[in-house]
């Protein structure tokens, strides 16, 4: 841990070393999902802003042609990374039932990373468009992708407190 706390610049080879000791506890993989909702929340931020210094045709003409956006993809990762995050959770409920519960849409969390992100080619047909969006719009109704990572954030910080006393 004194190594993460230098004050220079870690290499990525110390970075690793480092994160390659820690416990994968479940508190670890909870703090990893949230860190990764959260590097993607600020990816998609920074692509939002820098629309000019796309490269590719197919994202310049999504963005000239359309009200979506290129980084409009990463929503699925953060929706699979908030699956994994309330997974971890309702497995340290188990031991600890004083950690916060379990959001209402997270069944609907588990379907679009079953459906849409994570097993989208498993069984003998893909899904058709149309399903996909059906799957995404059940999720959305219910919670927005600022709700969901709203909700990861309190629940992060409410669970850190509960289990670091």
């Amino acid at each position: 841990m004194s190594e993460i706390n230098k004050k220079e610049k870690l290499s990525t080879e110390e970075v690793i070393k480092h994160i390659s000791n820690d416990k994968m506890t479940p508190l670890n993989k909870l703090g990893r999902s949230y860190v990764a909702i959260r590097k993607l929340v600020d990816f998609t931020q920074v692509l939002e802003k820098n629309e000019k210094d796309y490269k590719d045709e197919m994202n310049i003409k999504i963005c000239e042609d359309t009200d979506l956006h290129p980084s409009d993809i990463l929503s699925h990762y953060i929706i699979l990374e908030a699956f994994n995050f309330y997974d971890t959770l309702k497995y340290l409920k188990k031991s600890n039932t004083s950690l916060p519960n379990i959001p209402s849409y997270f069944d609907k969390l588990a379907k679009v990373r079953n459906k849409v992100v994570a097993h989208k080619d498993t069984g003998d047909e893909f899904p058709l468009a149309r399903d996909v969006l059906r799957v995404l719009k059940e999720l959305s109704d219910e919670a927005s992708i600022r709700k969901i990572v709203g909700d990861i954030n309190q629940t992060f910080i409410s669970v850190s407190k509960t289990l670091n006393n």
